[in-house]
């Protein structure tokens, strides 16, 4: 499928036409151009359409939810049903609001109003109202709490979580499990747990699962079916595997979003890695049931037993080649593919050429000046009754550089900060 561009945009603007209007989608994913100059955000569509002479007119207007894929349809069963939910809703605590079209930034940053959230929940639960209120509550008062903290916004323009989108650490696979559902998979070799906190993490893949529910793609396999994940450890070491993150998704997928959690697919861990998980796990039986972890590819012919192969739960031919199937799938560019033709895609760039020249300065983590600094703060710490934090040690190494320039007036000395990635 070749990208859809919206021409308004494109005629405004001869080296964006050049650029992209010849694009092809390598996963058939497609894009619109409209609305985001302004915005800033994502206008994405996971999903496929059918290729129509209406085909630009019907991506208009998905930053603020009117698109046919964002505004979803609703039948007048549906329509009562909400109008029930509102009402029950606004009865149960003087906090909600009533459901209606009214988009709140403090829910979702990208234009998705409290109706269409309410209408996935609704439709998750299997029309149940009073589980879709439960859902509904649980989701808008986890939104409401991350982005209203400052610099924990579920939004693009994050710096913690564009820095983290190029990495790949959390992509979707562009084909569903045995069972129907959409696949997530987390790359945990991508993260670096020395500059990287779990939240920081965490805060990456709740702006993924939202961008699920909110395009909704093949079909609604996430609204009906629900998601599985898979959990690539193969390539983790022992001291940068976090199983806290492991069970914090999950905790995450069971309480606060009103998606039904498949399996958590732990891909070839560690001999150790693999002890501590059955030893966490022990005392968290509630999630033992979702957890399984994967020792091999394919699972034989004659077997439907075999349930620690990965082709148990995902078809032969759609295992990725990065976990030795035979499917062209390509973790580390996904976002890069995705976001191309697309005005984000000069954010992106940016970010790389950042984090390059970051890279480029010489580091003083081996300088004994430098360590010298870290003593002195961590002893002043000490004498304070304070714990020496991932904070701390961010903030001395961007300082370093500083005092050394304050105390040795050189001009020529470069500032040292530490990016996301």
């Amino acid at each position: 499928m070749s990208w859809k561009i919206d021409n308004d945009v494109m005629s405004n603007s001869e080296l964006l036409r050049n650029k992209y209007s010849d694009q092809i989608s390598t996963y058939g994913y497609e894009y619109s151009m409209e609305g985001v100059i302004d915005d800033y955000y994502p206008n994405i569509s996971l999903g496929k359409y059918e290729t129509n002479t209406n085909a630009v007119n019907e991506t208009r207007g998905i930053l603020d939810g009117q698109n046919s894929n964002t505004k979803r349809k609703k039948t007048a069963f549906e329509v009562k049903q909400l109008a029930k939910m509102s009402e029950m809703l606004c009865r149960s605590s003087f906090r909600f609001s009533p459901i209606n079209g009214k988009v709140d930034k403090e829910l979702s940053r990208s234009g998705w109003s409290r109706e269409d959230i309410a209408l996935f929940c609704l439709r998750s639960m299997n029309h149940n109202i009073k589980r879709a209120i439960k859902s509904y509550k649980s989701f808008t008062m986890m939104m409401y709490k991350y982005n209203t903290r400052n610099g924990n916004e579920i939004d693009i323009r994050n710096p913690t979580i564009l820095s983290q989108l190029r990495t790949g650490k959390v992509v979707i696979l562009d084909k569903l499990d045995l069972y129907g559902r959409l696949l997530i998979i987390i790359n945990l070799h991508h993260h670096n747990p020395k500059l990287q906190t779990v939240d920081d993490l965490i805060l990456l893949f709740i702006f993924v699962i939202e961008l699920i529910m909110r395009e909704n793609p093949y079909n609604g396999a996430a609204e009906k079916n629900g998601i599985s994940i898979l959990i690539n450890a193969s390539k983790v070491r022992v001291v940068d595997f976090r199983i806290e993150f492991c069970l914090r998704i999950a905790q995450l997928l069971t309480h606060n979003f009103p998606i039904k959690l498949g399996q958590i697919l732990i891909f070839k861990p560690r001999r150790l890695i693999k002890c501590s998980i059955k030893l966490v796990l022990l005392s968290h039986k509630s999630l033992k049931k979702r957890f399984q972890i994967i020792n091999k590819v394919f699972e034989p012919l004659n077997s439907i037993t075999d349930f620690d192969a990965l082709s148990h739960f995902i078809d032969r031919e759609c295992i990725p080649i990065e976990f030795g199937g035979k499917h062209d799938f390509v973790s580390d560019r996904f976002w890069e593919i995705k976001y191309q033709g697309h005005i984000l895609a000069e954010l992106l760039q940016k970010n790389e050429d950042n984090n390059n020249n970051n890279n480029n300065v010489e580091k003083p983590r081996n300088n004994s000046r430098y360590r010298r600094y870290v003593r002195r703060i961590k002893k002043n710490k000490k004498e304070n009754n304070d714990n020496y934090c991932l904070d701390d040690e961010r903030s001395a190494f961007n300082n370093f550089y500083l005092d050394e320039e304050l105390n040795d007036k050189r001009s020529d000395v470069p500032e040292i900060k530490i990016t996301l990635n």
